[in-house]
This record gives structure tokens, sequence and C-alpha cells, in this order.
């Protein structure tokens, strides 16, 4: 009897860790350069104005854990009401493309498209104009395949955009973590279908439009020639 009791003991000792364990298990999102197969973190790119660029999308988990679906909540611009009938406000950067045709090589593992679509991010109703505007993206595995477990950095998509700023300004984008619910904010879903967040609220890269080469020349050359006349005038 008593062997009963302590293994009853012991099998609840372990399933009380394992869950404290798994509760406290979180999950990193960050952003790479398009095209970089190592997924180094960017905290900031240089785009030249009216170019398209790139951007991938990175994560990986402190601790394994078995996980089944995976949803970003992208941000390109900024609006005022969460949802796919939000509109974006500030029109700085853009999709090269739809949500569907500027999103690439998905990560293989999750083959079901569950949501791929344009909305505003999840918020406080109070909050106006601060939540983000961009692609909701989930998938999930498919089914009767096994649960991922990724501990190490695994990339998730490639998203094409288009740098509508003038040289001299810049712009954020995010990966947008709203702390709870189920939609229009970032989080993987573990087998028993519990939600894991990222520790931070957003994971930002910020766009720095550049002029063209071509325009520095041009702007330098006559710079330069004035800059030779004036010196020819001292020296007369």
């Amino acid at each position: 009897m008593k062997k009963i009791v302590l293994m009853i003991s012991v099998i609840l000792l372990v399933s009380v860790i394992s869950a404290g364990a798994l509760q406290a298990a979180t999950v990193d999102f960050w952003f790479a350069k398009a095209g970089d197969a190592t997924g180094t973190a960017i905290t900031s790119l240089n785009v030249i104005t009216g170019a398209t660029f790139g951007l991938s999308v990175w994560y990986k988990t402190d601790v394994a854990f078995d996980h089944t679906t995976w949803e970003t909540m992208l941000g390109f611009d900024r609006s005022t009401t969460m949802g796919t009938s939000a509109t974006a406000l500030d029109h700085k950067l853009a999709l090269n493309g739809t949500a569907t045709t500027a999103v690439t090589n998905l990560n293989s593992n999750f083959a079901t498209k569950l949501i791929q679509t344009l909305a505003g991010g999840r918020a406080a109703s109070s909050t106006t104009g601060s939540r983000p505007y961009g692609l909701r993206i989930s998938y999930a595995i498919a089914p009767g395949t096994s649960a991922v477990s990724q501990t190490t950095g695994a990339k998730l998509y490639d998203v094409s955009l288009v740098n509508n700023m003038l040289a001299g300004n810049s712009y954020d984008t995010v990966i947008w973590n709203y702390g709870s619910g189920a939609s229009y904010t970032s989080f993987l879903m573990n087998a028993n279908a519990t939600q894991i967040r990222d520790n931070a609220t957003l994971r930002v890269t910020s766009i720095k439009a550049v002029p063209e080469a071509s325009s520095l020349l041009a702007f330098g050359v006559p710079m330069l020639m004035l800059g030779l006349g004036k010196l020819k005038g001292l020296r007369k």
C-alpha cells in the first residue's frame, strides 16, 4: 500500500513539475533579412526610396515542447480597429503584392493554412491608431503528422514589402504580441492547445529610407563643382 501511495506521489510531482515547465515556456519571434540562411536578427534596415525589400520571420522556443500551430501579426502600418475591416493609416510601407503573393518560403512543417489576410491587430478598445496593421498569418501541422519541437531558430516565412517613404524617414515593422487573445496577435500553440507567447510585446525592425546612389552622385557632383569654384575664387 505504501509503495502505491509513493508511486502516485511521484507521478503527481512529475506532473506538477512538467506543467510548471510548460507554463513557463516562451517563444521568441524576430526579423531577419530575407535570404539570410543563418536567421541573424536585425533591428534596422536601410532601403532605397521606392524599392521593394524582403524580411524573414523566425522563431525559436526557450525550452523544448511540442507545438502544432503558429500565428503572427506582422505590422507594417497602423490602424484604429481590429480585424479584416481595418484600414491602413500611414501608407509608408506596403505589401509587394497581396496577402498571398507577398508571402513566400513558408515553413514546410506547418502545411495547413488556417488564415492569411490583411488585418488590424488586437489591442485595447481605447487604443486609437497605435495598433498594428498588416498580415495576420496562421498555419498548423498537417493532420496525422508529428508535432514540432524547435529550440533552435527556424524560419516561418518571407514577406516582400515596398518602401514608400522619402529619404531620411523611417518606419517600424513589428511582430505584435498583445499578450492575450486567440487572434490578431502572435503565439505558438502547444499540443494541449495552450497558447505560448513571446516575452516581448513588440519585436521591431526599423526601416530607414535612403536615396539611390545615383541621386547622391547627381547631387554631389554639382556641390563639388561649386566648392571648387569657390576655392579658385579665394586663390585669385
